[in-house]
């Protein structure tokens, strides 16, 4: 059992140590911030069980139980990151998700102001006896499944959202998520099964716990990874600005050294400026990233990587600013006067209405149909 207790420490070390590197290398993302705080609520959480399968609660009886409300932020924490990732940031009334782990944490604040001695009995006591609040467990178990429900149904609306991007390494990601959010079902399934047979044959919750904190883990560490390993994922949501950004000579701390160096980097940002602006490949309805790398012979991930410093939005913004100043144009010009809004924006590259209509909206704050009428 110590070993396991070791295992754990290590987990949460790893995972305070990580949490440290999102906040400041990625700290300028709010998405990261989410995550670098989940990471470090699940490795702090992890601490709690080390306690009780190392015996060193009797050295700090101040921090039992004090893990225990944690986990009532594990799922409203998972999920509000992946709403950053989808939408940008989250509304206000969001910050209800956590009223459970307050309430939780209230419940147990007359647990806390015991004396040392008096809650170590009671912790032993428990050990002793093989009683444990299982039923606890299953609610918690219960409240993190809900949310992971939650965020994996945010998780399909921007994949549906993504369906216009043509971006490979965003799809990467956010298949890897998904299969991250499958894996940590399938954990929480099991840790289901080991509390409902702890309800009918009494089990070492002590053991139990460790077992449950070593596996939830697990998710948020993999998560991090895939993260850290690759940009993160442009929220789908369009910039309100009208004009396309203007090139910006990358700052200190923009530099792409990571990828390209200084001098190739402004090369092929150039070299990226001039086909859009001269070729007009936005035109292509099924312009993609692999579409310029080919241009540019540079591989798919450095031109993601190039728009977003130099441009600093994702490509599928970019592209459709440009295509939307380009439909903007031809509704202006008395020559197009013959031509529905629907075949001029077919024509500057959009393949379908819903997203024509709702990349327009976003960008103008006007409809295609009324920005017309102003400039006829």
């Amino acid at each position: 059992m110590i070993l396991l207790g070791v295992f754990n420490f290590a987990a949460a070390l790893q995972g305070i140590f990580l949490a440290y590197l999102l906040i400041n290398k990625k700290g300028d993302q709010l998405e990261y911030r989410y995550l670098a705080l989940l990471v470090l609520i699940v490795s702090l959480s992890i601490l709690g069980p080390v306690l009780g399968i190392t015996g060193y609660y009797r050295q700090l009886p101040y921090l039992i139980r004090v893990s225990e409300p944690l986990a009532l932020l594990f799922g409203p924490l998972l999920y509000i990151y992946i709403f950053v990732l989808s939408e940008g940031k989250p509304p206000r009334y969001f910050y209800l998700h956590f009223l459970p782990f307050v309430i939780y944490t209230a419940f147990l604040f007359p647990f806390y102001m015991l004396p040392p001695a008096e809650k170590i009995a009671l912790i032993e006591a428990q050990v002793n006896k093989k009683v444990s609040n299982m039923w606890g467990q299953v609610i918690r178990l219960f409240h993190v499944s809900l949310y992971i429900f939650f965020a994996y149904r945010q998780i399909h609306s921007l994949q549906q959202k993504l369906k216009q991007s043509f971006s490979d390494l965003n799809k990467f990601k956010l298949h890897q998520s998904i299969h991250i959010l499958k894996f940590y079902a399938i954990i929480i399934a099991i840790c289901f099964v080991i509390c409902i047979v702890s309800l009918v044959h009494p089990m070492d919750f002590v053991v139990v716990n460790n077992i449950a904190g070593l596996s939830v883990g697990l998710l948020i560490y993999s998560l991090a990874y895939v993260n850290w390993n690759h940009p993160g994922i442009s929220p789908a949501v369009l910039p309100k600005a009208e004009a396309v950004p203007n090139r910006q000579e990358p700052t200190e701390r923009k530099r792409l050294n990571y990828y390209l160096s200084e001098e190739q980097f402004r090369k092929y940002a150039d070299k990226l400026g001039a086909i859009l602006l001269e070729q007009q490949v936005y035109l292509n309805p099924e312009l993609s990233l692999n579409h310029l790398s080919e241009n540019l012979g540079i591989p798919a991930y450095q031109v993601s990587e190039i728009i977003n410093r130099h441009y600093e939005v994702s490509f599928f913004d970019l592209i459709n600013q440009f295509r939307v100043n380009e439909v903007k144009k031809r509704l202006a010009d008395p020559a197009y006067n013959h031509f529905s809004v629907l075949a001029i924006s077919m024509d500057c590259g959009f393949n379908s209405k819903s997203s024509f209509n709702n990349a327009f909206k976003k960008i103008t704050g006007t409809t295609p149909s009324e920005y017309r009428k102003l400039k006829s």
